[in-house]
C-alpha cells in the first residue's frame, strides 16, 4: 500500500472542500492551501504525469498546473445513471477527484482525462465565488500562552471581529529545542511570534505562492497562516492571561 493510500484518506463526500480548493489553486493562496490540505502526506496524481508526488511536491505541482493549465471551474459527471456534482476541472486538460481525511482536510488529489471510459463529464463552466474570504475575520494582535507542559506551544490570538483563539502547536518532547516540521522550536523561539503581512514564503518550493492575509511568523522562520489559526483555534474567553505584548510586526 502506498503511503498516499492510508484508511484515514477514503472520506468520499468532499463537495464542502471544493470551492475553497478552487479558490485556493485560482489565487495560488498559501492562506487557503493551509486550511484545506492535510498535514500528513498530501499527494497529487496526474493522469499525463508518472507516479505520484507528495507534501512539498504537492504545492509545487499544484502551481505548475495552474501556471500551464490556467483556472478551474466546476462542473459535473454522470456515471452508471448516478449524476455527480461539484467536480473540479481544468479546461482543455481534464477533472480532479479528492479525497479527505477524518478532519476533513484534503489528503489526495487526482486528475483524470475528459474521455474517461464510462464518465460522461459535462464542463458547465460554473466560476466560484471570488468574494467567499472578503469578509474572513483577519488576525490583529497574538500572545504567547504558556501554561503546562501539554500546551507548552500555545498561542493565544485576537481577530478583528472581537473573537478570540487559542491554537496549539502538540509536540510531546521535553527537551529544551524540539523540531516541528523542518523548524527548531524553544521558548525563546516560540515567545518570538510576531504578526506579519503579506509576507513572501521562505521554502523554494512555494515560490510563486503568496500569503494573502497575515500570519503569524517566528524567528526561526516557521509562519502559521492567521486563518489556519482562526479554523483550528479553539474558542477561548477573553480573561485569559497573556504573555507578550502581542504586538504586530
Amino acid at each position: 500500500m502506498e503511503k498516499n493510500e492510508k484508511k484515514n484518506c477514503t472520506k468520499e463526500d468532499t463537495s464542502e472542500l471544493t470551492e475553497k480548493f478552487v479558490y485556493a489553486f485560482n489565487t495560488e493562496s498559501l492562506d487557503v492551501f493551509y486550511c484545506i490540505i492535510s498535514e500528513n502526506n498530501p499527494s497529487y496524481n496526474g493522469y499525463d504525469e508518472p507516479g505520484t508526488v507528495y507534501n512539498d511536491a504537492f504545492y509545487y505541482n499544484m502551481r505548475q498546473l495552474h501556471q500551464e493549465k490556467g483556472d478551474m471551474e466546476i462542473g459535473y459527471y454522470i456515471h452508471n445513471g448516478i449524476v455527480r456534482t461539484k467536480i473540479p476541472y481544468i479546461k482543455g486538460y481534464g477533472w480532479f477527484d479528492i479525497s479527505a481525511d477524518e478532519k476533513g482536510k484534503m489528503c489526495r488529489v487526482k486528475s483524470y482525462p475528459f474521455d474517461r471510459k464510462g464518465i460522461n463529464f459535462v464542463q458547465s463552466g460554473e466560476k466560484i465565488d471570488m468574494n467567499i474570504f472578503e469578509d474572513f475575520p483577519v488576525i490583529i494582535s497574538v500572545g504567547i500562552i504558556q501554561k503546562n507542559k501539554k500546551e507548552r506551544f500555545a498561542l493565544k490570538a485576537i481577530f478583528d471581529n472581537g473573537e478570540i483563539k487559542k491554537y496549539v502547536i502538540s509536540i510531546s518532547e521535553e527537551l529544551e529545542a524540539v523540531s516541528y516540521r523542518r523548524h527548531v522550536f524553544s521558548d525563546g523561539i516560540w515567545r518570538s511570534a510576531v504578526i506579519e503581512n503579506n509576507p513572501e514564503p521562505t521554502e523554494s518550493w512555494y515560490d510563486g505562492f503568496k500569503w494573502c492575509r497575515p500570519v503569524v511568523r517566528f524567528k526561526n522562520g516557521y509562519i502559521i497562516s492567521g486563518m489556519t489559526i482562526y479554523y483550528e483555534g479553539e474558542v477561548m474567553p477573553d480573561e485569559d492571561s497573556i504573555h507578550n505584548d502581542g504586538h504586530s510586526g
